[in-house]
């Protein structure tokens, strides 16, 4: 004992020799500048003419020496303009409106590189300040611990001599400040602050160990004394620098943590952080500092981070305070600012709305608070129910103040998507992961004879809160009215897919139902669109976005209650709708919605519930699918035409023919499959006509510009390369060489449907699709006419084996088969070369007809005796010297078309 009380004594007197020393510097130093000054006063006089007129260099001008480092780095601009002198005020009396249309926002950053360079030149200098206050502090703070060891003091004892210790070094600050200042260039400067940095923190540690570490008051009590220390603080704050403020806000902040304690409770402390908090933001409202803002907002969620993490069943404290600091950081710093919130938006850089440059230091401000209040709700939900609905219910309130409380700050509308986001992020979270309220849900339901539980009423209210609050507020005066109403079309329609989605109400509920709720927000989306109807006048957009959100939840209600056909039904009602409503209404931009809708509907027939459902559904039921997909895809182009929309114009063109194609495919699939099944070439090569089909829908919409050209030429190549790999299975492992059996009569049979097929439609896609690549389209080309001699070569042997193809050798006639068609290839290809006048296609011919020649010679000779050997070669003979007559007659005219293109066109002036 002896030796802790030597050791606080040693302490307290090296803490007292080095502030003294320190106020003797500072003395010399201050001495030394004024010699220096007088000198140089001294020097400019002896300088000057005899009339007085001081001496200047043409062109130059006053500079008034800088003003020493500031006492903390401060912002680069004041929070609000610098009151002018009283004439200044005499003579420009205005209105407020006058006065807030010639306010210009401040620029205030506290984080720029300026202030950092400031802020380590200050520490550099005035780093024992620092020291001392700590050491201050911590005296203070261990006063009220003092005696647990030994039990020399009471408790009560131990926590008055904190106050009174706490009354003493305010005391000590004041009176310092009143006898040597507490200004930048004063010898006693930060001494006053410091000391009455550590008074505060010692008082907010006494009143925080009485009711945490001793239980000597209560809750009641306890808050009144912490609202006394905040008071004081708050007076001392306007008077002191920012130095008192921020050794207050983290002394303050750090103490209940070295107090320590054996309270079971700790919730409590929530309040007191979110009164540190509010306080120093009220502080720094008149201060104009910026940073000791941010300070102030930081700390206090550090601790309540820390004591959340300590104990998880606060949740309902940890939001409520979340919400009390983004009401102080949106509220107290407009104390001194006018107008609210002006100049550009906090997403502002991110989008094309409102005011261009970067967010005001209020702005941002309040956008930290409400984005860390988004964050602590999503976090308090998870607890327990009770918990889940506060949550909802505090970002809801939020969301009503950003939409309207604070109505006349445009500049914080953009908040209003993160805060909608959080509701919909925990709605959708909590259903998908299985916490407390998806689990109470569940638990609800014991049989059908019970109650249905009312959550999902309640989830369906919540989400047509959100609609209609954004509905009113695109009626109202904001600038964004159209994104308003487009968050408002949207937010219920998808509350209620993610409810679909994550709560999977349907065991729980009957779809009938679950089909009334989502009849109901249909039913409101329809009221949205006739209130907006009446609103614009013109029944433009709005009403556009409401009508589609309503056919959307009619087409999502009947999907519930009927078969998944139904709902692909509907999602192309849902885009004939819209594009009928631009082409009676010219909205352009609901063209967004046809594409996306088209795009949906190709989705539903060829991925979910997609080929599968194709497969094992009933034949009806696939032909009403896709014919009213196709008819209603269809009827969507014709109404597009008169608007002449050319982006949704190609994409119903690619989706329209696309799924034709396939249509086509999976009906010959359905037939051959019900009587064969197991047969691969032909099966193989139908499902890669399916992704071969996809993959030109996709290089098709490449004649659209944007960023969906890359998605679309991702999603192209790789449902080509799917097509492709079934492809190459159906003619190596599926081929009918070896063991599958050919179906159908001879020309018209599986080989054509297997290979003849894919040829024909990589043939025109590369004859098309003129925007591809001329490499593209050759390697296309190439591989279509290796199918097609694949398939005359698969059916030239069909004709003389029979439907089974096996290898099993090569009859005499289907040897000389092979030649003729390959005599008859080389003639046409001559023939087509003429006509394209294309020296490529001349030499694929020749090589042919050589292919052929080195065929008959050295296979086809040893299977000839006698007459038939002489017949043959005599026919050959005659064949190729007429393609060789051929050839020479075409090189020739082509000759001489290349030399006609090449000879100058004579002129008139020629003559």
């Amino acid at each position: 004992m002896a030796a802790s009380k030597a050791f606080v004594l040693i302490e307290l007197l090296l803490i007292g020799c080095v502030v003294y020393l320190f106020i003797r510097q500072r003395a010399l130093s201050k001495e030394v500048a004024r010699l220096s000054a007088h000198l140089s006063d001294s020097t400019s006089r002896d300088a000057q003419p005899e009339d007085g007129a001081p001496v200047a260099a043409a062109g130059s001008t006053d500079v008034a020496d800088p003003d020493p480092a500031p006492l903390v780095p401060q912002s680069p601009e004041p929070l609000s303009a610098p009151a002018p002198a009283a004439a200044s005020i005499a003579a420009s009396v205005t209105s407020d409106d006058t006065v807030e249309e010639n306010y210009q926002p401040p620029k205030q950053f506290v984080f720029g590189s300026d202030n950092m360079e400031r802020l380590g030149a200050w520490l550099k200098e005035n780093w024992i300040y620092v020291v001392a206050a700590l050491s201050l502090t911590m005296a203070g703070i261990f006063l009220v611990q003092y005696g647990i060891e030994t039990g020399l003091l009471s408790p009560t004892v131990r926590v008055v001599s904190a106050l009174l210790f706490g009354v003493a070094l305010i005391a000590a600050g004041d009176r310092i400040r009143r006898r040597g200042g507490d200004g930048d260039e004063d010898l006693t400067a930060f001494l006053p602050s410091l000391f009455a940095g550590a008074g505060i923190v010692t008082l907010f540690s006494a009143v925080v160990a009485a009711r945490q570490l001793y239980g000597l008051i209560g809750p009641e009590m306890a808050f009144i004394g912490l609202i006394a220390v905040a008071a004081g603080a708050i007076a001392l704050g306007w008077v002191y620098g920012n130095f008192l403020t921020v050794i207050g806000i983290g002394g303050a902040v750090v103490a209940p943590f070295i107090v320590g304690g054996d309270s079971t409770d700790p919730t409590w402390l929530f309040y007191y952080f979110a009164l540190i908090g509010a306080v120093g933001l009220t502080v720094d409202a008149l201060k104009r500092s910026a940073w000791v803002s941010v300070v102030a907002l930081a700390l206090p969620y550090a601790g309540a981070i820390l004591i959340w993490l300590t104990t998880y069943s606060s949740g309902p404290e940890f939001l409520l305070f979340s919400v009390v600091l983004a009401a102080a950081a949106t509220c107290l710093p407009m104390m001194s600012v006018r107008p609210q919130f002006s100049g550009a938006m906090l997403f502002g850089p991110m989008h094309s709305f409102g005011p261009k440059g970067w967010p005001e230091f209020p702005t941002r401000l309040a956008a930290g608070g409400i984005l860390a209040l988004c964050g602590v709700a999503f976090l308090v939900a998870g607890r327990d129910v009770p918990s889940f609905w506060l949550a909802v219910a505090a970002l809801f309130v939020v969301l009503m103040a950003v939409s309207f409380w604070l109505d006349r700050s445009p500049t914080l509308e953009d908040l209003a998507p993160p805060i909608a986001l959080a509701i919909f992020a925990i709605i959708g979270w909590h259903g998908l992961v299985d916490l407390p309220v998806d689990r109470a849900f569940a638990d609800a339901f014991v049989g059908f004879e019970s109650p249905a539980p009312w959550t999902i009423t309640w989830l369906t209210g919540v989400g047509l809160a959100v609609t209609l609050l954004a509905a009113l507020k695109s009626t109202r005066s904001t600038p964004f009215p159209v994104i308003w109403a487009f968050g408002a079309a949207a937010f219920a329609p998808l509350v209620m897919l993610s409810i679909e989605l994550a709560w999977q109400p349907r065991p729980h509920l009957s779809d009938f139902a679950w089909a009334g709720h989502i009849a109901a927000v249909a039913a409101v989306m329809a009221v949205c669109a006739n209130r907006a109807g009446l609103v614009d006048g013109d029944m433009r957009l709005r009403t556009a976005l409401y009508t589609l959100a309503a056919l959307n939840m009619v087409a999502f209600a009947m999907a519930v209650t009927l078969t998944e056909t139904a709902l692909t039904l509907g999602f192309v009602a849902l885009v004939v709708s819209a594009a009928w409503l631009d082409r009676r209404f010219d909205i352009k931009v609901i063209n967004i919605f046809v594409q996306l809708g088209i795009v949906v509907c190709g989705f539903r027939l060829i991925g979910h519930p997609g080929i599968p459902w194709a497969i094992d559904t009933s034949l009806l039921e696939l032909v009403i699918g896709y014919v009213g997909v196709i008819a209603g895809l269809a009827a969507t182009w014709v109404l597009l035409q008169r608007r002449m929309r050319q982006s949704s114009i190609i994409v119903a063109e690619s989706a329209l023919w696309s799924l034709i194609g396939i249509f086509i495919t999976l009906l010959i699939y359905r037939v051959l499959e019900d009587n064969n099944p197991g047969e691969e070439h032909w099966s193989l090569s139908l499902f890669a006509m399916v992704w071969l089909i996809s993959a030109a829908n996709q290089f098709y919409r490449l004649q659209i510009d944007g960023v969906m050209r890359i998605v679309r030429t991702v999603l192209g190549i790789g449902f080509a390369a799917a097509g492709l790999v079934m492809l190459f299975l159906s003619v190596t492992l599926g081929n009918p060489l070896f063991g599958s059996i050919v179906l159908g009569p001879p020309l018209f049979d599986t080989l054509l449907i297997a290979y003849a097929a894919p040829a024909v439609l990589i043939a025109g896609v590369a004859w098309r699709f003129t925007h591809l690549g001329q490499q593209i389209r050759v390697a296309m080309v190439g591989l279509s006419a290796f199918l097609m001699v694949l398939y005359a070569g698969l059916e030239i042997r069909r004709l003389w084996q029979g439907p089974s193809l096996e290898l099993s050798g090569v009859l005499d006639g289907e040897q000389y088969s092979y030649t003729i068609a390959l005599i008859l290839l080389g003639a046409a290809l001559l023939v087509l070369a003429m006509l394209r006048k294309s020296v490529l296609i001349r030499k694929i011919a020749i090589t042919v007809i050589a292919v052929t020649i080195a065929k008959v010679f050295l296979i086809d000779m040893s299977g000839l005796e006698g007459l038939i050997r002489v017949l043959s070669f005599f026919a050959l003979g005659l064949a190729l010297a007429g393609l060789a007559l051929l050839n020479r007659w075409m090189t020739r005219s082509l000759a001489a078309d290349q030399a006609a293109m090449a000879q100058p066109q004579a002129t008139p002036d020629a003559q």
